[in-house]
């Protein structure tokens, strides 16, 4: 026990899907998150230099039949812009599929986590969010009380 609760795969659960089912089977769906890194709609690999490839939602629903249960998806062009939430996309992901979901990519301010919020889904998981921490447009206070359910 190497203290590691969970693996996070990216471009090997595209090229090698079987490595995702082995490791399940082996330590269990806890045991893994899928990252699902799209632009337009799309799924982009190897850090994000190749995309253009098979649907993001189409790829979900395929690592469901896995037995994948947590995706994080990240949208490329928004990520790191503070543009905002792709609230379209992770409303998609979670209408075609029944995997939990962490949202990545655009966060900008606490607007954005109230909108996630808004969405009342009990499979968004989570939220990454960088920049805006970076940048002081959200200080982390404000997002451990947002987690725990607190109004700002």
């Amino acid at each position: 026990d190497a203290g590691v609760a969970r693996v996070i795969l990216g471009t090997v659960a595209v090229r090698q899907p079987e490595i995702v089912e082995q490791a399940i089977k082996k330590f269990g769906a806890n045991a893994l998150a899928v990252a699902i890194d799209a632009r337009e709609g799309r799924v982009a690999i190897e850090g994000w230099k190749k995309g253009g490839g098979i649907e993001a939602v189409t790829f979900a629903q395929r690592l469901q039949t896995l037995g994948v249960e947590l995706v994080i998806h990240t949208d490329i062009a928004r990520d790191g812009m503070l543009s905002g939430v792709n609230l379209p996309a992770l409303q998609e992901m979670l209408a075609r599929t029944n995997l939990r979901v962490i949202a990545s990519g655009g966060v900008r301010d606490m607007n954005d986590l109230h909108a996630l919020r808004q969405l009342h889904h009990a499979r968004l998981d989570g939220v990454i969010i960088g920049r805006a921490l970076y940048e002081g447009t959200i200080q982390l206070a404000s997002t451990i009380n947002w987690s725990n359910g607190v109004l700002e």
